[in-house]
């Protein structure tokens, strides 16, 4: 698919966002949710541990196997499970040892445990693919005893509808019942545990996930974890009659495009800090293996090329953008290094991870402070869209958030993928007196004292050098520069005055501005191109022209960046819509952003009407 056919009229796009089969994801949106199953009929637990030790030794992940970690560890954060690691570990080699059985009443105590406790449940899972291991060495009525535990927590299971325990319903509710049903003698019985464990995923999908397979915000960290078991889920149904429908095999594969999507070349999770392991490559290349669309994506995102490839055609778009989910993911391309610019602004403070292939350089709560006259401007509704855009040239969001005393604040990012540049900034703007052209020229009312202050933390080891005599600054990773950082609204040089700075305060980025204006812009500009920011860097605000008259910087502003032989121009607009110059060029939008050519003219690279 190109790009024209990546963008609607509305600037939305991504081609995860044109599902492949609306019928079928109709049809499960709209399909009432499925009943608690009902409770399994005894069982002949003589026959059940017959069925155990016969299936010894018991594989079903067998293909899934090829590192030192257990599939069930797969996308589980680092120190989550507490040292816990035992029963999940023991499935990758199936051998129990008699110290892993000697405390059998704890292992008993564990089936009747809080669902909402995720060591316990993943412990639980683990006891079920190990049963056929347990009943080959067991002497006792211990596996007829974890055999009746482990059917009544797949019957629980579905019960538990809170954020906290979503993905414990998942392994317990559908992957659980997958195992059981290959050990079970009782063929009818395997079938309604299969049956169960589909309508449980369907159920869960529609709970806890955007119809595009995202994970909703107080979620959005088990988007591995959840892959994870609908790729084991699927192995343990390869062999089965029963098959995902065809509305969770496109979950599935848009989860993991998802996936490849939001990891760095290493493996690591852009929603993460730590570096990628190992165990991150093996889960990805067995999400990999078990869907269609993401071999070729895989090729250009984890492998390692002299020259940068071409996409495939009809490859899904690097960027990606989910309404419902809150998530924007601005990418440059597909292949390795990339850079990418992940903003979750779900919650009140917009999170923001910035990645320049394994590293990342800003990650976490991009927060601002704003204070009127003295009074703080403080948030009063939730994030919104404003637009979004994404083409060959850029990726372009922008959302705003209305602020107490009659105040709006838009934050735009802007990556250029060509060059390697991205702009975030804050427009401060007065929605409750807006400027006019009869009062801009008023100077009997003056405006009023704004104070701005936005914040952003910086990934370790990343730290913020400035320079001594200008205000620029690179973020600087074991001594090698990554980033020039331009604080475009201020004067380059220090020895001229401003009241404002670009600074580093408990590891976090910091810029502020203090003006007396009606509306006030904040951008900062960073150059993440390293064979480019070397070189000298300079930028300057321009003067902005209407109707024979010098404008405020309250009511438009303009900027000339320019990074060795590399120019930009940036205008944005802040009051009412006119039609005015700067730099020789006529705009009568609200947002500008072009390239210098080395004639003199410019090419556009964003517009924002």
């Amino acid at each position: 698919m190109d790009d024209s056919t990546y963008r609607d009229v509305a600037g939305r796009s991504s081609s995860d966002f044109a599902p492949t089969s609306r019928a079928s994801e109709r049809a499960e949106a709209t399909r009432p949710a499925p009943r608690a199953p009902k409770p399994m009929r005894r069982i002949d637990e003589t026959a059940w541990v017959a069925a155990c030790r016969e299936a010894a030794p018991f594989s079903p992940l067998a293909r899934l196997v090829g590192g030192k970690t257990s599939p069930l560890l797969w996308g589980i954060p680092t120190g989550l499970l507490a040292g816990q690691e035992k029963l999940p570990q023991a499935v990758r080699t199936q051998r129990v040892k008699s110290d892993l059985l000697a405390d059998r009443n704890t292992i008993l105590a564990q089936m009747g445990s809080d669902l909402a406790d995720f060591t316990t449940a993943l412990n639980k899972l683990a006891l079920g693919y190990l049963l056929p291991a347990i009943a080959k060495v067991d002497k006792s009525d211990l596996t007829a005893r974890l055999l009746t535990a482990l059917l009544a927590v797949t019957e629980a299971a579905p019960g538990n509808e809170s954020a906290d325990a979503a993905l414990n319903q998942l392994i317990l509710g559908c992957e659980l019942p997958l195992v059981l049903a290959l050990i079970s003698p009782d063929a009818k019985l395997a079938a309604a545990l299969r049956k169960s464990a589909l309508s449980v995923e369907a159920k869960l999908a529609v709970a806890w996930f955007d119809p595009f397979a995202l994970p909703k915000a107080n979620v959005r960290e088990l988007l591995r974890p959840w892959l994870a078991s609908l790729v084991r889920s699927h192995e343990l149904l390869r062999s089965t009659e029963t098959q995902f429908s065809e509305a969770a095999r496109e979950r599935l594969e848009r989860m993991a495009r998802h996936a490849l999507r939001l990891s760095r070349p290493d493996g690591s999770f852009v929603l993460l800090q730590a570096a990628g392991l190992a165990c991150d490559r093996e889960f990805l290349t067995a999400a990999v293996l078990a869907t269609k669309s993401t071999p070729p994506i895989a090729e250009l995102a984890f492998g390692k090329h002299k020259t940068e490839p071409k996409p495939v055609k009809g490859m899904p778009a690097a960027p990606l953008y989910s309404p419902q989910a809150s998530l924007a993911v601005l990418r440059n391309r597909w292949a390795a290094p990339q850079l990418q610019v992940t903003a979750d602004f779900a919650r009140e403070q917009v999170w923001l991870d910035l990645s320049s292939g394994n590293q990342s350089l800003l990650h976490g709560e991009w927060s601002a402070k704003v204070q009127i006259d003295g009074r703080a401007a403080n948030p009063i509704g939730p994030w919104t869209e404003v637009c979004w855009h994404t083409d060959k040239d850029c990726d372009y969001l922008e959302i705003e958030q209305k602020l107490s005393g009659g105040w709006l604040m838009q934050r735009h990012l802007l990556l250029v993928r060509q060059d390697e540049c991205l702009l975030m900034a804050d427009s401060l703007l007065n929605e409750q007196n807006k400027l006019t052209p009869a009062n801009a020229l008023d100077t009997s009312v003056p405006p009023p004292r704004l104070e701005y202050s936005c914040s952003v933390p910086l990934a370790k080891p990343v730290s913020f050098v400035p320079q001594q005599e200008s205000r620029e600054g690179h973020l600087v990773c074991n001594k090698k520069p990554l980033a020039l950082v331009m604080p475009l609204a201020m004067p380059e040089w220090r020895a001229q005055p401003m009241a404002g700075d670009l600074t580093s305060h408990d590891n976090c980025l910091r810029h502020s501005l203090r003006t007396n204006a009606r509306n006030l812009f904040a951008p900062l500009w960073l150059d993440l191109s390293p064979t480019r920011f070397k070189n000298p860097a300079t930028w300057r605000q321009l003067t902005i022209g209407e109707s024979l008259l010098v404008q405020p910087r309250d009511v438009a502003v303009g900027y000339r960046v320019q990074v060795n032989f590399t120019q930009w121009l940036l205008y944005r607009s802040l009051a009412w819509r006119g039609n005015r110059t700067v730099l020789g060029k006529n705009f009568a939008t609200d947002f500008v952003c072009c390239r210098f050519l080395p004639n003199g003219e410019t090419q556009d690279i964003l517009e924002v009407q």
